[in-house]
């Protein structure tokens, strides 16, 4: 049961810091890595701040005063949080090149099996139009 708490407890840490993350990326244009550091280091305040003010979920280090037990978590929270946005959006656009690269193999019609030589194609019958067939 210890396990399954240590997970709730750093998923619903990971949503919140999502949340956060995906904010501060909107309104102060972050992008690459300086993403993964900002989750980071606010997962790690905020583990530790919530682990001090003795929320309960953050004791599972008891080697360490809980600020450093829940500053642990909260990095680890952090790079969930930003690892699993980047997966879910690379499921994402994966799935859907992979659907319009189905749709587009199978919409279009077969090719038609090749004729044997000496058989006359359908184009050879066509002749090329000039400007004053378009106009009889």
């Amino acid at each position: 049961m210890e396990l399954l708490n240590l997970i709730a407890t750093v998923a619903a840490l990971a949503g919140l810091l999502l949340t956060l993350v995906q904010l501060l990326k909107a309104q102060a244009g972050l992008k690459g890595r300086r993403v993964l550091l900002v989750s980071a280091l606010l997962g790690m305040a905020l583990g530790a701040v919530f682990a001090a003010g003795g929320l309960i979920g953050f004791n599972y280090l008891p080697a360490w005063p809980p600020p450093v037990g829940g500053s642990i978590l909260g990095l680890l929270a952090g790079l969930v949080a930003s690892g699993g946005k980047d997966t879910i959006t690379g499921i994402q656009i994966n799935g859907a090149k992979a659907r319009a690269r189905a749709e587009a193999e199978y919409s279009c019609p077969p090719q038609a099996a090749p004729q044997p030589p000496g058989t006359p194609s359908p184009a050879d019958e066509w002749e090329d139009a000039s400007l004053d067939d378009l106009t009889r």
